[in-house]
């Protein structure tokens, strides 16, 4: 297929004319109807309304077809630019494609991390259950003794002192008359004395306690660790 810089440059050598010459007489640079005919028309900076004038104004000197010229120029130069330019946009909107699929993909991420941490977050804030304490918990945990009632004078008939001397750690409830009037852990060396003409014991470590009636030992009652009820005397 013949090109248009063919086409101009052997009719103008059919005609005997000089390249320079014509330049002249069009007042067109000479420079540009050398990339015409050498098909690097192209690389000339100029817009392309003006590339078609010098081809009309070219193609009319040397009385050839302008359309055959312009059509040409046409499949030459300016198909391959759109096509080219088509490649451009079809990258673009690949690459833009690319884009959307990344950003779908973190905002999809962070909804999960959200959720789940949400879900967590709804987890741990779930309400405690209290479970109250065993017999036992009460003699590991409890260290401050507590007073739970105090019965009136006018049960005690005969008084006497019952005191209880702790040689070892233990838990102790004490009754008098149904009635509870201590309950709570003895640590080694502590001592507590009642005036009553009776007690009724529960105590959770047996061997820990030594109990004295109107300052008469009694002795201890059994063995470390031992959970015993008595009634003293």
């Amino acid at each position: 297929m013949t090109t248009l810089g063919e086409l101009l440059r052997k009719e103008r050598e059919s005609q005997g004319k000089d390249l320079r010459q014509i330049a002249l007489e069009l007042k067109i640079s000479s420079r540009y109807l050398e990339a015409l005919e050498k098909d690097k028309f192209d690389e000339v900076n100029l817009a392309d309304i003006y590339k078609k004038g010098i081809i009309k104004k070219y193609s009319r000197y040397l009385n050839i077809d302008e359309k055959l010229a312009l059509d040409l120029y046409e499949q030459q130069y300016e198909k391959p630019i759109l096509e080219e330019n088509k490649k451009e946009e079809k990258k673009e909107q690949t690459f833009i494609f690319f884009i959307y699929i990344i950003v779908g993909i973190i905002i999809l991420t962070s909804i999960y991390i959200v959720h789940r941490s949400t879900s967590n977050l709804k987890l741990s804030s779930t309400p405690h259950t209290y479970t109250y304490p065993t017999f036992t918990e009460i003699i590991k945990e409890s260290h401050t003794p507590t007073i739970v009632s105090e019965i009136s004078k006018e049960k005690q008939k005969l008084s006497h002192n019952i005191k209880l001397v702790a040689h070892d750690r233990t838990w102790l409830r004490v009754f008098y008359d149904n009635n509870i009037v201590f309950e709570g852990i003895l640590l080694k060396g502590d001592v507590k004395i009642f005036t009553y003409s009776y007690l009724d014991l529960h105590i959770g470590n047996a061997g820990g306690i030594e109990i004295f009636y109107d300052d008469k030992s009694l002795g201890i009652l059994g063995k470390k660790g031992e959970v015993i009820i008595k009634r003293v005397p």
